[in-house]
């Protein structure tokens, strides 16, 4: 934890910090990881998303799930390189906000829900959607939009992992529209019955 403070601030810079307090420090070191956690119960007591879609977006948030360069170091995989576009080392930041392939299809998917925000990071998303004054139940939808592009680019990775095969990024949208709009007509006369 020294260590960490130490690389953070300076001598100067600590010193001329008006006021000490462990809890600002310690939201400064956790940065934006900290904001998604507060936010995730929102996504997890969603209705509008399948289960293993919950579980993948989970996951993913936590930054738990395999990725090529979490493979390598245990001996699963022989290259670190992004699976999908083979331009960078597949971390979480690279597969779910830099890689050209997966911009593609996050850019159509938000454009298509009309989520406006700029960002490309999964979790500024997460924290934009929750703090946006929409209905709870866009919330919702947009929330399970997230979980079928979650889970749709993960798929991609594996199958061109294990099986060779690249899907293009108009069908992952093409993907996530289908999948959102059939668990809402499932969900949806439940909820209404209430």
């Amino acid at each position: 934890m020294k260590n960490q403070l130490k690389a953070m601030f300076t001598k100067a810079e600590f010193y001329m910090l008006t006021q000490y307090k462990v809890g600002k420090i310690y939201d400064m070191m956790m940065g934006e990881t900290l904001q998604v956690y507060m936010y995730w119960c929102n996504m997890v007591w969603n209705r509008l998303s399948i289960p293993r879609r919950r579980f993948i977006s989970w996951l993913v948030v936590q930054h738990r799930s395999q990725t090529t360069e979490k493979l390598a170091r245990i001996g699963v995989s022989s290259s670190l390189a992004c699976v999908i576009c083979d331009q960078g080392d597949e971390i979480h930041k690279h597969l779910f906000s830099e890689c050209p392939y997966i911009k593609i299809s996050l850019l159509e998917t938000k454009s298509w829900f009309g989520i406006t925000v700029a960002t490309q990071s999964l979790n500024r998303l997460i924290v934009w959607i929750d703090r946006s004054k929409k209905s709870k139940f866009r919330k919702n939808v947009w929330h399970a939009n997230i979980y079928a592009f979650v889970y749709s680019v993960w798929r991609c990775k594996n199958d061109s992992y294990w099986q060779d095969l690249i899907t293009r990024p108009h069908f992952l949208t093409d993907n996530c529209k289908r999948v959102v709009k059939e668990r809402i007509r499932v969900v949806l006369p439940t909820i209404m019955a209430r």
